[in-house]
């Protein structure tokens, strides 16, 4: 029987709505596999299934027309480096010298949290927000292509300095890491955007955004699958113990992000300019942080643990804009946000 396209799209929509625990799941069946037959490292596997779920999304992030509206959404921008790039790290930074100091391994994954910002599956939630998606587009690929050039200098640095590890991240090895995850790509999705459009078919791809965005989530859970089944995983398993202390590390950064949007940042900004901004800066780009973890750290044991705040992010972040942000962030700045009942 013929598969149609409303069945296709009905399909992601379920994917969509229950990614958190399709996610679980993965997990689950991942460690399932990974313990009876464990799998070893391999960056051409894992590279290619973060390929498979970034490239569609790139597809329907227009960086070539986005910067046309630089001009008019300045402001926006600079607020947006700002949180990025200074205030998100210093949060995670405070956090880490009060939870992780004594393991550096979760301190790194969560440090990498906090310094690699937005991806373009901040777009599907613009989207669902109802927010300015010109803004929001612009929003995503200044941050991209600024994390591109700041992350390779200051992670290795706060790393090194700050958390005073006995190992270093080599920068070229998070060049490289976001080369393949962002730019290829990125200029894969223009070529694909260009070929559609010298065929006078444009109206393929805007069609068919939400199937790209599907296709994308079922590569995040491949990836989950894929990284469980490593033979180094089990390592996680017999230190749940130790690592149990970045649950609370991780809620913990989510919130002081929230509070420090909602009840600081948002009050200069426009109604208009609130969502885009919000989601563009609390939302982080896990499978970057999950690509420079696997190359830095995927072949050795203890290494995997860097992986864990990163994959407890990925679960956290969407039930936290869920829960609050369409209830606080929401909120027009002449309305309280917290009413009195009547």
């Amino acid at each position: 029987m013929a598969i149609n396209r409303n069945q296709v799209l009905s399909f992601f929509q379920w994917v969509r709505e229950n990614l958190s625990l399709l996610i679980v799941s993965a997990l689950v069946l991942g460690a399932v596999k990974g313990y009876f037959y464990p799998m070893e490292f391999s960056r051409v596997i894992c590279g290619a299934a973060m390929f498979f779920m970034v490239y569609p999304i790139m597809i329907n992030l227009k960086i070539e027309d986005s910067f046309k509206e630089f001009k008019n959404f300045s402001k926006v921008l600079w607020v947006s480096f700002l949180v990025n790039f200074l205030i998100s790290p210093i949060i995670a930074i405070g956090i880490i010298l009060l939870f992780l100091q004594q393991n550096v391994y979760l301190a790194i994954g969560l440090l990498l949290i906090g310094s690699i910002p937005t991806s373009g599956l901040t777009l599907n939630w613009i989207h669902q927000f109802k927010g300015n998606m010109k803004m929001g587009i612009l929003l995503v690929s200044f941050n991209i292509i600024t994390a591109f050039l700041l992350v390779p200098i200051f992670v290795p640095i706060l790393s090194n300095f700050i958390l005073k590890s006995d190992f270093t991240i080599n920068s070229w090895v998070i060049i490289e890491k976001i080369f393949f995850i962002i730019v290829v790509p990125m200029i894969l999705a223009y070529l694909t955007r260009l070929y559609f459009r010298k065929t006078n078919n444009t109206e393929f791809l805007q069609n068919n955004k939400e199937i790209f965005s599907g296709i994308s989530n079922l590569g995040l859970m491949l990836v989950m699958f894929l990284l469980m089944s490593l033979e180094n995983s089990q390592y996680v398993f017999q230190n749940v113990l130790n690592t149990l202390i970045v649950i609370p590390a991780i809620f913990l950064y989510y919130i002081a992000m929230f509070f420090v949007f909602v009840f600081g940042i948002k009050r200069f900004l426009k109604d208009d300019e609130v969502i885009p901004l919000f989601l563009s800066t609390f939302l982080r780009y896990h499978i970057i942080s999950l690509g420079i973890a696997i190359s830095a750290f995927g072949e050795t044991q203890e290494g995997i643990l860097v992986m864990v705040p990163i994959i407890l992010g990925i679960l956290i972040q969407p039930t936290v804009v869920s829960l609050l942000g369409k209830k606080y962030v929401l909120v027009p700045k002449t309305q309280s946000l917290f009413p009195s009942k009547v």
